[in-house]
């Protein structure tokens, strides 16, 4: 069977010829491998154009609901939003969504994928809204397949706990990080970095909301962390003892900053 003919030049500089294959697979191969390289030029329209012919091959060969012709979807969406095309980007997405979803095997981390591209495809939009919704999805799925206590499962409830912190919507910021943070420091211990983090962000809010008192208190107790771990020279602690600084400055504490510091660290 002739395969797909190549666009790129050739050593001598002329376009190379029909490359031979020996099944249609090799065939959606060769054309896969040629959008790859045009991606690599950014001549995304070029890469679609050979993507969708990758595609009307497996789709008459393997079937709609075969993991190659599913992942050509994906490559077909990734090339879209490389290009710019963000509408067509989802469109495809969805469409690889919607066949994983009625496959027999259900291919639960292709789903996840989709749904977390989605997510962030809205919020790349600014569609804060449709990304929390997907976020949520994505969540959900990650739980019921890798289990509330995950790594994977954890992020996508940072990510959450960031798109309602956006939107000014503090009361669920604060709980999709302490949801977040109730699991990690289970898995992780209290002394962890990674704890520390959390505690900053979990300030951050308390911040934004004014409530300066909190806010102290969780970033006195990440600053402890980073102390312990990394000492207090490290760039680490001295970023949360620098926002600590600003914090202290709307109490009411009449004690400088420093003595302040120096007694809570005792």
């Amino acid at each position: 069977m002739a395969g797909c003919l190549t666009t790129a030049p050739s050593d001598s500089g002329a376009d190379t010829v029909a490359v031979p294959t020996e099944s249609p697979q090799e065939t959606a191969k060769e054309c896969s491998d040629i959008a790859l390289q045009h991606i690599a030029k950014g001549e995304h329209a070029q890469a679609i154009e050979w993507y969708l012919k990758a595609l009307s091959i497996r789709e008459k060969t393997l079937g709609a609901t075969h993991p190659e012709t599913i992942a050509t979807h994906d490559s077909l969406a990734w090339a879209s939003l490389s290009k710019g095309d963000y509408d067509k980007a989802l469109e495809w997405y969805q469409k690889a969504l919607s066949i994983r979803e009625q496959s027999p095997s259900r291919d639960m981390t292709g789903r996840i994928a989709n749904l977390d591209n989605i997510a962030k495809l809205y919020q790349r939009q600014g569609h804060s809204n449709k990304a929390l919704e997907w976020y949520k999805k994505t969540a959900e799925l990650r739980e019921q397949a890798q289990g509330k206590e995950h790594s994977d499962t954890i992020m996508a409830y940072h990510r959450i706990a960031r798109i309602y912190r956006s939107q000014d919507d503090y009361r669920n910021a604060l709980a999709w990080y302490k949801k977040a943070f109730a699991i990690q420091e289970k898995n992780l211990g209290k002394n962890h970095p990674a704890i520390a983090v959390l505690h900053s962000d979990i300030a951050d809010v308390y911040f934004s909301q004014g409530n300066y008192v909190e806010a102290l208190a969780e970033n006195l107790t990440a600053y402890k962390i980073l102390v312990k771990r990394f000492g207090a020279t490290h760039q680490d602690p001295e970023l949360v003892k620098a926002n600590m600084e600003d914090i202290y400055k709307n109490t009411s504490h009449a004690k400088p900053f420093d003595g302040w510091l120096s007694e809570n660290m005792r």
